[in-house]
């Protein structure tokens, strides 16, 4: 059960911080104009306690969800720094419906798994400014909000975490100004493309997490895909790829990028998520306790540019009555629960800014014809699109990467659309498509 301290003064100043604050904002999304509320947001929580009923398990989730604020408002770095200052005078309050819009909480698990022991999980939207303040009258504000100002990786962090060769790609995306208007029409696509994105989530290879618990933060992550109506790639189908294709992907690639963007691209992924982790545990008195700490990155599986990223240390053991096992295993699921609503959010944002450009496309088209009349495609195929990229050029093939606001259907109209004006082209024909990439041949050869 949760430790409790409890500070007098600390419950009167919250409830005169809701007071002040609970008439600000009606909504969890916009405030009265339809704009972001900066004094709320939604996060989801995930805790167990032992209780006669599950409120003591609810109050703890409340205070995980609290948790990924304060995360998000001082870094988790600060967060963990912080941590015995943070426990005495915010997470063990006796009130922690001073600290949430309470009409926002939505339960998505309420089990009862051993003898007077609750698993809770839930999303709430948090009430920000009575957070901080909270963090404000303690000093504890000093790192600001890391997390809030890197709503896109830098182009800095990509260059260091993104596959080498693809950095600039997503920097540029977000970065220029110079890939003109988007029109309505652009937009509602962009809308519709980040909503239906389809996610890949695998573990890290250099994850310290022994493999049953890198199993269950993966199946975590894509649980909660699913409640969400996100299309997840199954974690099978990928071992199997992995494991089935292992020399075509170093004979195609020469290991140029990782086997897991690979992988994504041939599963037509839209967004790949690795994690890594570790996990401990301690059994005192017949009781199992674990922790876990884990790191979250999600990339665009085109060109492995960083979107974000998400840490998380557990604040508190998980409990298991049946095991240690089961309780590390209760421990790395409820961090990955917790901060998947968080990443995916970043993912979201980021890649509404980067489709600003388009998708990048890779077109190839088989037995080309002489440089004039590519030429006069390429220049046809650029005026209608974001921009174009020549990769590679031979007698056989040339290959494309095009910057587009469409489908690949709707590339593959305007392709058709541009070559019955090029003489010599009129004739092309796709050949093959698979996820983002498209053949055609000129029927030349």
């Amino acid at each position: 059960m949760r430790r409790v301290i409890y500070v007098a003064l600390l419950l009167i100043a919250s409830l005169l911080i809701i007071s002040c604050v609970s008439t600000g904002a009606s909504t969890s999304d916009s405030g009265a104009d339809g704009g972001a509320d900066a004094s709320r947001r939604n996060y989801a929580g995930a805790a167990e306690a032992e209780g006669d009923t599950f409120l003591n398990a609810r109050n703890a989730a409340i205070m995980v969800a609290v948790q990924n604020a304060v995360i998000d408002m001082i870094g988790a770095d600060g967060e963990e720094a912080n941590r015995d200052l943070l426990e005495q005078y915010l997470y063990n309050t006796k009130n922690p419906n001073a600290y949430i819009y309470k009409d926002t909480l939505e339960s998505t698990r309420r089990e009862m798994v051993g003898e007077n022991l609750w698993q809770y999980e839930l999303t709430v939207d948090v009430n920000l400014e009575a957070v901080r303040r909270t963090l404000d009258a303690h000093g504890l504000t000093g790192a600001g909000p890391a997390a809030e100002t890197t709503v896109v990786a830098s182009a800095e962090t990509a260059a260091a975490e993104s596959t080498a060769g693809t950095e600039a790609t997503g920097a540029a995306a977000i970065a220029s100004p110079d890939y003109g208007e988007v029109t309505e029409e652009e937009k509602a696509f962009i809308a519709r493309y980040v909503d239906r994105m389809t996610y890949m989530v695998y573990f890290r290879e250099d994850s310290e997490a022994e493999q049953i618990y890198q199993l269950a933060a993966v199946n975590k992550a894509n649980e909660y895909l699913a409640s969400q109506g996100m299309d997840a790639i199954d974690f099978e189908q990928i071992e199997r790829l992995k494991e089935d294709q292992q020399l075509v992907y170093e004979e195609e690639t020469g290991e140029s990028i990782s086997i897991i963007q690979w992988i994504a691209q041939k599963l037509n992924a839209d967004i790949y998520i690795e994690i890594s982790g570790k996990t401990s545990g301690t059994t005192k008195d017949d009781k199992h306790y674990g922790e876990a700490s884990i790191e979250m990155k999600a990339y665009e599986s085109s060109t492995a540019f960083l979107l974000g990223s998400a840490s998380y240390n557990t604040m508190d053991k998980a409990f298991s009555k049946t095991s240690e096992e089961s309780a590390r295993l209760n421990a790395i699921q409820g961090a990955v629960y917790t901060r998947m609503p968080y990443l995916v959010d970043l993912v979201k944002q980021g890649m509404a800014k980067s489709l600003v450009r388009g998708i990048r496309y890779e077109v190839v088209i088989q037995n080309p014809l002489g440089d004039r009349a590519m030429s006069r495609f390429w220049s046809k195929l650029q005026d209608r699109t974001k921009g174009i990229e020549a990769v590679s050029q031979s007698a056989e093939e040339v290959k494309y990467y095009v910057w587009f606001i469409g489908s690949v259907d709707d590339l593959k109209l305007l392709i058709y659309d541009i070559t019955e004006t090029v003489s010599g082209l009129e004739n092309m024909d796709m050949v093959m498509t698979r996820g983002k990439a498209i053949t055609f041949n000129t029927g030349l050869g």
